[in-house]
């Protein structure tokens, strides 16, 4: 994927506050976290959103989004700019997403589990 100067430009300027860490939020008085934990009452109805923006003159602007895992921590581009490859910790998965260039959709039957929680990733060319 090839990124314009100018878009990295852009991309300095703006400045989104984003968490450190899985987002801390209450949605009811017995809840105070992210149900990150599968014992958690509401982990079968709590998840994350993995969004995907474009970059405008001098905007960010949501082209599409769709349900993620429950403490996502990262994710990287295919080259082609149609995959969307996402590590999960609490689901102990890299979850995999296609982007047409309007929609954003999981694709279930490529998620990769594993044993222990991915803690990075990282495409060829994304570092």
């Amino acid at each position: 994927m090839i990124i314009p100067v100018a878009a990295m430009i852009l991309a300095a300027q703006i400045a989104i506050p984003v968490a450190d860490g899985p987002p801390r939020f209450n949605t009811q008085p017995t809840c105070n976290g992210a149900a990150t934990a599968k014992t958690d009452p509401l982990y079968g109805s709590v998840v994350g959103i993995l969004k995907v923006f474009a970059v405008g003159a001098g905007t960010l602007s949501e082209v599409a989004h769709a349900d993620s895992g429950h403490w996502c921590q990262g994710a990287t581009w295919s080259d082609d700019g149609r995959t969307i490859l996402q590590q999960c910790a609490t689901e102990r998965a890299i979850l995999v997403y296609r982007f047409d260039g309007k929609t954003l959709v999981q694709d279930q039957a490529a998620t990769m589990v594993f044993e222990s929680r991915p803690g990075a990733i990282a495409t060829e060319h994304s570092r």
